[in-house]
């Protein structure tokens, strides 16, 4: 396990006295963390990262983000689930992302699609900006 060999883990684990603490301790915080921002979808990583360094992995603002977009998101799921064509639901879920980003609709311009392509995405797009954003 990598953890073990890191300098600031071991400063830690010498500070308790005994390594098995320490680990017992580290495992805790980062539990407690985990179940404090599960809804903003963290990598273990980065609680690991987090706890280690006492340094969130993300700005407030950019963890506001990712809990807006995890409670949008099986909504838009909802929505999406009915499209069969999986590269229109990949754009407009990335649109959206992006729209909610730049806090304005972002429509699809994109040249390797068809016109009929570009029209579904950027309806779908509308629809779910003006029933969930709004």
């Amino acid at each position: 396990m990598e953890i073990l060999n890191n300098a600031q883990f071991n400063e830690f684990a010498e500070a308790c006295g005994n390594r098995y603490l320490a680990l017992q301790l580290f495992s805790e915080a980062v539990r407690k963390l985990e179940s404090q921002y599960a809804e903003c979808r963290i990598p273990e990583s980065k609680f690991l990262t987090w706890v280690l360094t006492g340094q969130a992995p993300y700005s407030e603002s950019k963890l506001e983000y990712r809990r807006y977009m995890n409670s949008k998101s099986s909504e838009i799921d909802n929505i999406l689930c009915q499209i069969l064509d999986k590269r229109i639901s990949d754009k407009v879920t990335l649109y959206y992302k992006r729209s909610v980003r730049n806090r304005h609709l972002t429509l699809c311009e994109d040249d390797k699609l068809s016109q009929p392509e570009l029209d579904k995405i950027n309806i779908l797009l509308r629809m779910i900006w003006y029933n969930f954003t709004a």
